[in-house]
This record gives structure tokens, sequence and C-alpha cells, in this order.
């Protein structure tokens, strides 16, 4: 709706939806050729949490915002870090959107999760479950790319490939 959060974290069983959401932020944020200038990519399996947060507060480029995505975030869980990425997470850069992609579950009941529910969003990304919800998904995504499917056609998409939206997505493309 035009507005973003400073914080993001994206967990459950649907990478797929976290990766969308992800490309949402980058097209409301990132524009033109200053994309590379205001956008950083890590992996929480090999970078440390201090680099994230150095990039987290580094200024954007001409632009309003500076996205910072981390796939594999593995801080939501414990980690020795936790102090420094509660530091951040209770102040974090009005300039950046700083997103972590954690796995399938993480611990509510630790303080950087709640910290970050507090002054962002926490989504649980997850399958449609029942059949309705299903159609509805594959309704949807082909609307926004101007196409049409019966329901009978619907139905045998969702019975044949059963499994993740992206193996889903993936059969409509």
């Amino acid at each position: 709706r035009g507005q973003v959060a400073p914080l993001y974290l994206f967990f459950g069983e649907e990478a797929f939806l976290a990766r969308h959401l992800v490309r949402l932020l980058e097209e409301q944020l990132l524009q033109g050729s200053l994309r590379d200038f205001n956008y950083a990519l890590f992996d929480g399996d090999t970078v440390s949490l201090e680099e994230v947060i150095n990039a987290a507060n580094t200024l954007p480029v001409f632009s309003e915002k500076r996205l910072v995505v981390v796939k594999n975030a593995p801080w939501f869980e414990g980690t020795d870090e936790e102090e420094l990425l509660l530091a951040y997470l209770e102040n974090p850069s009005p300039t950046t959107c700083l997103v972590f992609l954690a796995g399938d579950q993480v611990d509510a009941r630790r303080r950087p999760y709640k910290i970050l529910a507090k002054n962002g969003i926490v989504l649980k990304t997850s399958s449609p479950k029942k059949g309705r919800e299903k159609v509805y998904f594959i309704r949807e995504w082909l609307a926004k790319r101007g196409k049409k499917m019966d329901y009978q056609a619907q139905e045998y998409l969702l019975d044949k490939f059963a499994g993740s939206l992206e193996s889903r997505v993936a059969e409509l493309e």
C-alpha cells in the first residue's frame, strides 16, 4: 500500500511466497540505474550479523530507502550475537528496509522475534490448505497476467501438481 516497514521477517514452508514478497519490495524501493547501490543480498550461512547491520546502516544513494535482504537468517533461533541484533531491531535505520528470510521455524518466544514484530512485520508463509484457497490463488495469479482458466482446468492443475506453489506456478508459466 505504498508504505514500507523498516523490518520484515518472512518464514515458513512456502519459500516461493517469501521470494515473491521480496520482489515486490524490490519493485517498490529500487529504481533505475542506482539499483545496485541501494540493494544488498546476503546469505546468513556465510555472513556475519555485523556485516548485515553495517549494510543496513549505510545510507542510500540518491534514493529514499535502501533494501537489505538476508537469506537463511539464523538469528531468530538463538545466537551469540543476540545483543547486536536487538540493538538494531530496537532502533532500525529509517533509510533501510531490512528483510530476513528464515527457515520453516523461528522461535516466537525469543526477544528478537518480539521486537521485530513490534517494530516491523512478521509473516509466516504457508501454502493455501483448502481447495478453495488454492483455486483463488491460481485465479488471482492468472488475472494479474491477463489470463483466465476454467474451474475444471484449475482442479486438474491442483490434482496433478500437488505440493508447493512454486511447482504450480512453474506449470502455469
